[in-house]
């Protein structure tokens, strides 16, 4: 899968270098602004991979970071996440830009170079799982919860280890936990090896997800933290006789 630029977050192809920038509320369009960039990092993502996917931008009236999300296809969806503070009535972000008819879908961020997939839930947290995983981890972000619908090719799961990192509210909120169910359910029939659900500690009083649990470690703790989560988590599903080559592996394919 390639990873270009998203068109719509470039300056036009007709321009040259000669040519002046276009600027997006002061700042050269398809560039992360500074301050985009501190607010990213302060949720837990890693410099890095701030400026890998993400890009200062501005859509339908609305100032933001746009992030970019490709299906499994390499359709190119971004996502524009506003910020806090948010002006009124502003959405917390807006799916699917350019492409709005296009239904939910997973977001890839890294391809597995083994077995092993980290499912998130939500924009940051998984840019924040792809700035402190393991380099040989699969990342794929979902749009919610309950993104992986029955409209969502899962036959890139055939074979895998699959960890789901949803909120650590999981056990009290029924629609998290009925979403943990339909996802192991449609992983399950997709041929996944095992499907695993991580413990992420709550903190009392605040809705925690994997990107509030990592950005309150220091930075060179994180990526120790993320695998002992993995030591953590529940299995809830485990298939001992299913097992495929490296090569199907990288191919996303049954054998």
């Amino acid at each position: 899968m390639t990873d270009p630029i998203p068109h719509l977050m470039r300056p036009d192809p007709k321009d040259d270098d000669a040519a002046p920038v276009e600027q997006v509320n002061g700042h050269p369009k398809g560039v992360l602004s500074p301050f985009h960039l501190a607010v990213l990092t302060n949720e837990g993502v890693s410099e890095e991979i701030a400026r890998k996917f993400c890009v200062t931008h501005t859509a339908k009236g609305h100032h933001g970071v746009a992030v970019r999300w490709y299906d499994a296809d390499g359709t190119r969806t971004p996502y524009l996440y506003v910020p806090k503070p948010r002006p009124e009535n502003s959405p917390k972000g807006l799916w699917n830009l350019g492409n709005e008819g296009k239904t939910t879908h997973p977001g890839w961020f890294r391809r597995p170079q083994g077995t092993k997939l980290l499912l998130v839930e939500g924009t940051i947290q998984s840019l924040a799982a792809a700035s402190w995983a393991p380099q040989d981890w699969g990342v794929v972000g979902l749009q919610g919860c309950r993104a992986l619908h029955k409209g969502v090719d899962l036959s890139w799961a055939y074979g895998l280890d699959v960890m789901i990192a949803f909120d650590a509210d999981r056990d009290r909120n029924p629609d998290v936990r009925q979403a943990l169910e339909g996802a192991v359910a449609r992983l399950r029939a997709a041929g996944a090896r095992t499907v695993s659900a991580w413990n992420i500690p709550e903190t009392e009083g605040a809705k925690t997800g994997l990107d509030d649990f990592l950005k309150a470690l220091a930075p060179e703790a994180r990526t120790e933290a993320v695998l002992g989560l993995e030591k953590s988590q529940t299995v809830i599903l485990r298939d001992p006789v299913k097992d495929i080559s490296d090569s199907c592996v990288n191919g996303f394919r049954p054998c």
